[in-house]
Formats: structure tokens, sequence, C-alpha cells
């Protein structure tokens, strides 16, 4: 069976952040990274210094070439100075799913938050008996579709072992590297399933630089082939490809709730240098998914390679 681990380079890389702290360890895999990292976190040893060391060593063999953290340049590079430099705490608010809907609330209202069936600490509090048929569950710290468990029938959940995959989802501990994320106490969400009428959800992500939306990407078939299309907020279509997704082999015509979202966007990133704001679109309305302040954690591959340098120069720091 093949191992889960690490890439063999990324591995080596912070075996060399760990040396630099005078630990000689062997690194095989996620777990074992984490679990030193985790170590060495609560005796307060891994400090500013050492997370650049090992965003340095990560970012080069993830993204290709090495970092100028702090005189960065390419968007890329500046992810990571907001990462380690940024210390905002609206940004912690915003990162956490439970908090960020009181904050949706106070700037927008409550009709733009998703409904939520739970709040949970662990998985074993969850009791399955009293939820829909349908819902969504997921990590309050989470990203992507790791730390999601979507349920459109509960009469096929496994439910032992979605209580197994929600205790191994990452602690907010784990991503304390990724700036925001550090003071945030892991808990588990579980919300209504919303869906369209093809049975899917679209995810519209505008990009937000100093404040005003720039370009929005709409993310398909998240789950399975997932697509991602880009464009500029007159509707032109936008070359912004990066690691990961493939374009949509349908024609992604123009949201009507597109003036809607645009001026949700300008409102929710005002406070902040840089922020993608996500939306969920039902067609008839839209609900505010996430923000997000790290996309790609700051190590996406941008093909052409001069759009890593067109984002950076959009991103002012302060």
């Amino acid at each position: 069976m093949k191992s889960s681990g690490l890439k063999d380079s990324i591995a080596k890389r912070v075996e060399r952040v760990f040396l630099r702290l005078g630990i000689k360890t062997k690194i095989t895999n996620n777990q074992d990274f984490w679990t030193k990292y985790h170590e060495l976190y609560l005796k307060g040893e891994f400090n500013l210094e050492n997370k650049k060391h090992f965003l340095e060593e990560w970012f080069e063999a993830q993204a290709g070439y090495f970092p100028n953290i702090d005189y960065p340049k390419t968007f890329n590079e500046k992810i990571q100075w907001y990462k380690l430099y940024y210390n905002d705490p609206l940004v912690s608010k915003c990162i956490d799913k439970v908090s960020f809907k009181e904050y949706i609330k106070e700037v927008l209202g409550s009709e733009y938050v998703i409904p939520t069936l739970g709040i949970y600490s662990n998985a074993d509090e969850i009791n399955f008996n009293e939820l829909p048929n349908q819902f969504v569950i997921k990590s309050n710290c989470g990203s992507g579709a790791e730390e999601i468990i979507i349920v459109k029938d509960k009469s096929k959940l496994d439910i032992e072992s979605s209580r197994k995959a929600i205790s191994n989802w990452k602690k907010p501990w784990w991503r304390s590297a990724w700036g925001g994320y550090e003071f945030i106490q892991l808990r588990i969400l579980i919300e209504v399933y919303i869906e369209q009428i093809d049975g899917q959800v679209y995810d519209y992500k505008f990009m937000c630089f100093n404040g005003e939306p720039k370009y929005v990407s709409v993310a398909t078939n998240r789950f399975t082939n997932h697509t991602l299309d880009s464009f500029d907020l007159d509707w032109k279509r936008q070359d912004l490809s990066s690691t990961g997704a493939s374009h949509s082999e349908k024609n992604i015509g123009r949201p009507r709730n597109l003036q809607r979202m645009i001026e949700i966007s300008r409102k929710m990133s005002k406070p902040f240098p840089f922020v993608r704001v996500d939306f969920y679109d039902l067609g008839d309305w839209v609900y505010l998914g996430e923000l997000t302040f790290y996309p790609g954690g700051g190590f996406s591959k941008y093909y052409p390679k001069e759009r890593d340098n067109k984002l950076g120069e959009m991103l002012k720091l302060p």
C-alpha cells in the first residue's frame, strides 16, 4: 500500500529546520512532522524566526523558488509575510467559521449566514439521531475538502467512521505557522445542506486587494472533478491558472447576483490588505461561505509564472 507521507524533498527540508534547533529527527510523514512541531510549540521553541525558516524550506519545495519573505515581491511571497507578520485579531475571528458567523451578522445581517444545526467540541458530542437527513459537517478552522463531510442521505452514513475521521481533523496549532490560526480552538460545525438545481453549489471566490475586489474565480465540482474559472468584474475571462484545478467544460455565465457579491466583498475586505471572500450562490440568494487569507497556503504554482508577480504588485502590504 502506498504511504501518504510528505514528499521526499519537503521531508528533508523540514529535517533541516529541526537541525537548526539542534534536534536530529527523521521526518517521513505528516504525523512525524506535526508531532515534533507540537512538542516544540508547547515549549515555546518554535519562535517567529524558526517559523520563517520552516516556511522558506516548505515554500521552495512547493512553489519552486526560494522566497524573500522580509522583502516580498510576488503574491506567494507576500502571503508568507502576511502569515508571519500581520497579527490583527480580526483575522483569527474571521478564520474561525463559528465566530465568523457572528461577524457576518454584525456587518451584513443574519440573512447571509448559512444556518447552523450544531456546534461541538468533539465528535462524541454529536447526536446524529437529532440531525436531519441532509447536512454538512466541517471543522471550524479547516480548509479544502479534507475536513468536510457532506451528508445527502443520513441512512447511508457510516457514523462510526465519520466520528473517527472527525477526530483526526487537524488541530489549529498544526497550522500555527499560518498566522491567524494560532489561537483558534478546534470546534465542529454542522450546517444545513444547500445546493442548486443541478445538484451542486457554485462557489464564487473574490480576490480583494486592499479593500477592492479585482477578480472572481468560480469553483464547481469541488469534491469530484474540481474546476476553477477566473474572471474580472466585467466578467471577462482571465488566465489565473494555478496548481490543482482545470477549467470547466461548461460555459460559466455571469451570475445575476454578481453586483451584490461585489458590494459585499468590498465591505467585508475593507479592514484587510488581502482576503478572498467566498460565496455560495443559490440563484435567488447568496450565502457568505468564508474569508480566505492565505489561498493555497501561498505555495501555488501560477501558469504563466508572471501571474505570481502581477498579483504581488496588486497587494500593498502595511
